[in-house]
């Protein structure tokens, strides 16, 4: 496993298409950029690869990841969605939400 810390636009410019089994994305939360790195990365994934964030509950975000999963039709496997408490007091949460590559009953 390799760590990169770079834009997304930097660090995509580093991987082939088709070589990654996993990528998670912790960047801007802006509509504009979560659609441009969910673009950059769905190509670097293999089939049954596995594209993953967080923070689906900012509407920019789960805006992009919404348009973008309705864009892929039939090459979206899976779509989950889960919330954890991030603080102790319980009043704030991170979703994590995560996209597996590949055509129904191929992943």
């Amino acid at each position: 496993m390799s760590v990169l810390r770079n834009t997304s636009v930097e660090a995509a410019q580093l991987v082939r298409n088709g070589s990654l089994d996993v990528v998670y994305v912790d960047a801007r939360h802006d509509y504009r950029s979560v659609k441009e790195d969910m673009g950059l990365w769905w190509s670097k994934l293999c089939r049954g690869g596995v594209l993953s964030g967080h923070d689906l509950i900012w509407p920019g975000v789960r805006r992009a990841v919404v348009e973008f999963v309705a864009k892929q039709k039939d090459d979206v496997h899976q779509v989950s969605s889960s919330r954890r408490n991030t603080s102790r007091a319980g009043s704030s949460f991170a979703a994590r939400e995560s996209v597996a590559r590949g055509r129904r009953g191929q992943v």
